[in-house]
């Protein structure tokens, strides 16, 4: 995979508005960001990546 120069802070953005992450991450990662939605904006307050 090509390294890509990109802020953590813009893939928190990104999933938080529902935008895709793809090519920013490995697959893997972004299987597990999505499959426990860290940094979604529907994440409960309180966990990691809540409002």
């Amino acid at each position: 995979m090509p390294q890509v120069d990109i802020a953590s802070t813009d893939i928190r953005r990104r999933l938080a508005s529902g935008r895709s992450i793809r090519y920013l991450v490995p697959p893997p990662v972004e299987r597990y960001l999505l499959r426990h939605q860290l940094y979604a904006r529907t994440a409960a307050p309180g966990r990691r990546g809540g409002p």
